[in-house]
């Protein structure tokens, strides 16, 4: 349906929310279905705080196309510019591991000009999305966008201008007090106008709502009746919810505890050194 809506470009979801509530296990369990149910070709990856490799938001999507192409046949890798693979390959070292690139470089093909080098492998990427979408729908995913790099926030940008492959790009990053990163800020700006991005925010759950997971958690019998104060405890992050009712199953706390106190309890059964650093 995105492939239609988008008529003929690429479509970013981006969703958002505080820390906890529940960005990476909703993007997941969607994940997850499509690729279970064959739906769709999903690569995804994730950023990591004061993680220093360039394109950081693309490492683990390009380790899982990477998978993906080796897991083809030679014939089927044929149909691919080995001038594209290449080039994306001086930009993410793992794409090496593809014959076809790996045979170019023992030739020892000439390289490709320093300044233009980041244009090309952007450019081939593109083509190589909109290569794979002529086989199937693709979704490319990135959790934690918050702490890409701004080489990442450049190659999102790319991607998804047009003219762009048909493919659905999305994106999940934390909201604090202060809003997005801004990181996150300057691709928004940068993307208005020039790309269909379908903004999605997630709330904190109401009390109705928590006390329901609650009780969805802990199960029919007594222990439910410990979903009231988890719900109130939680702020209505699903997290807290899950954390507190773990507790409540494993005996360690009446489901009325404090956060802080189940926070602080974990703390103390740790060894001293864990609990020293």
């Amino acid at each position: 349906s995105f492939e239609r809506a988008a008529s003929g470009a690429a479509v970013m979801v981006s969703m958002s929310g505080p820390s906890g509530i529940g960005k990476t296990a909703l993007v997941q369990q969607h994940l997850a279905a499509l690729s279970r149910d064959g739906l769709a070709l999903v690569l995804g990856g994730r950023c990591y705080e004061r993680e220093k490799v360039p394109h950081n938001a693309f490492d683990g999507l390009i380790e899982a196309l990477t998978r993906h192409l080796l897991g083809l046949s030679s014939e089927r890798r044929a149909e691919v510019s080995v001038a594209d693979l290449t080039a994306l390959a001086r930009l993410f070292p793992a794409l090496r591991r593809l014959p076809e690139v790996a045979a170019a470089s023992a030739r020892g093909e000439p390289g490709t000009d320093e300044s233009r080098g980041r244009e090309r492998g952007y450019a081939a990427f593109k083509r190589l999305i909109g290569w794979l979408a002529g086989h199937g729908t693709v979704v490319l995913a990135i959790d934690d966008l918050h702490w890409a790099d701004a080489d990442s926030a450049a190659l999102v940008a790319e991607l998804v201008a047009v003219p762009a492959p048909v493919c659905l790009l999305l994106v999940s990053y934390r909201v604090t007090g202060i809003g997005p990163a801004p990181v996150v800020q300057a691709l928004a700006q940068r993307l208005r106008g020039v790309a269909r991005v379908w903004e999605l925010a997630l709330e904190p759950l109401t009390r109705e709502d928590a006390e329901a997971l609650a009780q969805a958690l802990l199960g029919p019998g007594a222990l439910a009746a410990s979903a009231g104060a988890i719900a109130r405890e939680s702020a209505g992050l699903p997290l807290f919810v899950h954390e507190l009712v773990h507790d409540v199953l494993a005996g360690l706390s009446s489901g009325s505890s404090r956060l802080e106190d189940v926070i602080a309890t974990r703390v103390a059964r740790l060894p001293e050194p864990a609990r020293a650093l």
